[in-house]
């Protein structure tokens, strides 16, 4: 966090810091009004946790304050609140490059805020883990959403294969493409869900000379292979509404190399 404080010692006397105060207060605006606050519901079903490159850089943003229970949320508010209208004063004040009380007041204020909120947003760690545990242990119990999805792709796809294993293949392919975040019309949410389809494992790539596993890659469970899930089984689900699933006219991607 920028000293906010050190840029108005002695304002009435020396007022030739108006510029490093205007350059503050633009990085302090352009953060405190991107600030995002994480509900609870994102923090159980992880909604902004890393999956691509992109959303590491959105995981690591300052401006992600993620939900913590033991967080004060009232306060949270309020000090958001407060700072919003001080960056408003603060906006039509600089201009004047006047020192005046009422500037003073609200730079001050300004800056506790921030610096308030950006706390919330830099602690580590997280105390809903319980919560994820139970939400994930709800998903992976309940794959009848999951095998609808599949049997819809796989029924489209069955005529043009020789046999069941390479019908499977493709829409392997298909999966970990979702999750490697290949298809920008499928959302974080939906790339997340379709992981359930998956037993996964690190997919390494290089970067600088080193590997490193940002993404994720696998095989399909045994609940969609044919001892678990029947071609005739298949055919009751498709009939199921489809509200909620993810895309149902993705293209499959071809082989690697292919």
């Amino acid at each position: 966090m920028p000293n906010m404080f050190d840029a108005i010692q002695q304002p009435s006397v020396d007022c030739s810091n108006w510029d490093a105060i205007e350059d503050i207060f633009c990085l302090i605006r352009d953060e405190f009004t991107g600030f995002h606050f994480e509900g609870r519901e994102e923090a159980v079903q992880e909604s902004n946790r890393p999956h691509s490159d992109q959303d590491y850089e959105r995981y690591f943003d300052p401006r992600l304050v993620r939900f913590r229970k033991t967080n004060d949320k009232d306060a949270l508010d309020y000090y958001y609140g407060q700072g919003l209208e001080s960056l408003k004063e603060c906006e039509a004040l600089i201009p004047q490059r006047e020192a005046s009380p009422r500037f003073i007041f609200h730079w001050g204020r300004l800056a506790a805020c921030h610096g308030f909120i950006l706390s919330a947003a830099l602690a580590t760690g997280s105390d809903t883990w319980h919560e994820r545990a139970g939400y994930r242990s709800l998903l992976t119990n309940n794959l009848q959403s999951h095998q609808q999805w599949f049997s819809h792709y796989y029924l489209r796809e069955r005529p043009k294969c020789k046999n069941r294993e390479e019908a499977e293949e493709r829409i392997e392919r298909l999966v970990n493409a979702i999750t490697d975040g290949d298809f920008s019309q499928v959302s974080l949410q939906h790339q997340l869900w379709c992981e359930r389809l998956l037993s996964l494992f690190p997919k390494l790539k290089s970067e600088g000379g080193r590997q490193i596993s940002n993404f994720r890659h696998g095989k399909l469970t045994k609940s969609f292979r044919k001892k678990v899930l029947t071609e005739k089984r298949m055919t009751e689900l498709i009939k199921l509404p489809t509200d909620g699933l993810p895309p149902l006219d993705l293209n499959i991607p071809p082989p690697k190399g292919g």
